[in-house]
C-alpha cells in the first residue's frame, strides 16, 4: 500500500459523504430560488459546485482543443463516402486552446462519451450553461431532482425507449431558443478513453428534428477518478487530471428523419477516429 493511500481514503469518505450531499442539497435550493425568482445566475452557482468537486478530489480539468464557433462546420452528407480518417488527420492539429465559448442565440447539441460521473462535473466547470439529459431515477433526489428540472435538464427514462424519445423531443423548444444540452449517444457510462460504445437513436432523433450543430467532446481521463461501480471517487492517486477535446462541429443540414442510421453511424465513426488519432499522439 502506498504511503498517500490513507489520506486518499480520508479525502474521499469526507467529501463524498459530508460535502456533496450538503453542498448538493444548499445548492440545489440556491438554484431552484434563483430559477423561481428568475434572478438569473443559476450558471454560477453550477460551475462553483463543479468547480469546486474537482478541487476537492484534486481534479484538473484541461481543454485540449476546440473549435471556433465561426468555422465552417462538416456537412455530414458531403462527407458520407470519405475516409474519415484522412478527414481527422487533416485537422487534428487544428484547434485552439483555452475555454471554449458557446455561441450566443444558437442552439445546439454537445455529444459526448460517457465512461463516469465525472465527465458531468468536468464538462460543467468549463460550460456551466450545458444542460443533460439524466437518468429519470436522479430526478427522485430530494432537493437535487427538483433543481435538475427547474434548470432544465432532461428526464430520460432508458427501460423505455419511446419514453425517452418523447422526454428528448420535448427539449426542441429549448434549443429553439438557443438552448444547449449535453447528451451522452451510448446511452449510460458504457465507454471510455481508448473505445465508444453503440450509439442509441434517441439523440439523433432530436439533431434532426432541430437541426442544430452537432459539437462532439472526447473526454479522457474521468473513468481513472471515479470508474463505473465504485461507491468512493478518487481512491488510485492524488491528483487527477482529465482532458476534453472539443471537435469540429457536425451539421445535419440536407439530413431528414430518414437518415438517422446514417447520421448515428457517421458521427459514430467520426467519434471513434478522433479518439484513435488523440489516443496516438
Amino acid at each position: 500500500m502506498r504511503w498517500w493511500y490513507p489520506l486518499v481514503l480520508v479525502r474521499s469518505i469526507f467529501v463524498t459523504f459530508f460535502y456533496l450531499p450538503v453542498f448538493t442539497v444548499v445548492g440545489s435550493v440556491v438554484v431552484i430560488a434563483l430559477v423561481k425568482l428568475r434572478l438569473g445566475g443559476e450558471n454560477h452557482v453550477i460551475k462553483w459546485w463543479a468547480q469546486s468537486l474537482c478541487w476537492l478530489y484534486g481534479v484538473q480539468v484541461v481543454v485540449r482543443r476546440w473549435f471556433s464557433s465561426t468555422q465552417a462546420p462538416i456537412l455530414v452528407k458531403d462527407y458520407q463516402n470519405q475516409s474519415l480518417e484522412d478527414l481527422v488527420s487533416r485537422r487534428v492539429k487544428d484547434g485552439k486552446k483555452g475555454i471554449p465559448s458557446i455561441p450566443k442565440g444558437r442552439g445546439g447539441i454537445v455529444l459526448f462519451n460517457h465512461a463516469s460521473f465525472f465527465d458531468i462535473f468536468s464538462l460543467s466547470t468549463v460550460l456551466p450553461a450545458l444542460r443533460y439529459g439524466a437518468k429519470k431515477e436522479l430526478f427522485s433526489i430530494p432537493f437535487f431532482g427538483r433543481a435538475m428540472r427547474a434548470t432544465g435538464v432532461v428526464p430520460i427514462d432508458r427501460d423505455n425507449r419511446d419514453r425517452a424519445i418523447s422526454a428528448l423531443s420535448s427539449a426542441k423548444g429549448f434549443l429553439d431558443l438557443g438552448g444547449w444540452l449535453a447528451l451522452a449517444p451510448e446511452g449510460g457510462r458504457l465507454g471510455g478513453d481508448d473505445r465508444l460504445a453503440a450509439f442509441k437513436s434517441g439523440p439523433f432523433h432530436l439533431i434532426l428534428g432541430t437541426q442544430c450543430l452537432v459539437y462532439p467532446v472526447l473526454i479522457r481521463g474521468a473513468a481513472m477518478v471515479w470508474p463505473k461501480g465504485f461507491w468512493l471517487p478518487g481512491l488510485s492517486n492524488w491528483r487527477y487530471t482529465v482532458y476534453l477535446d472539443f471537435l469540429p462541429p457536425l451539421s445535419p443540414v440536407g439530413l431528414t428523419p430518414k437518415d438517422k442510421e446514417v447520421l448515428k453511424d457517421f458521427t459514430w465513426h467520426y467519434m471513434r477516429s478522433w479518439q484513435k488519432q488523440l489516443n496516438t499522439n
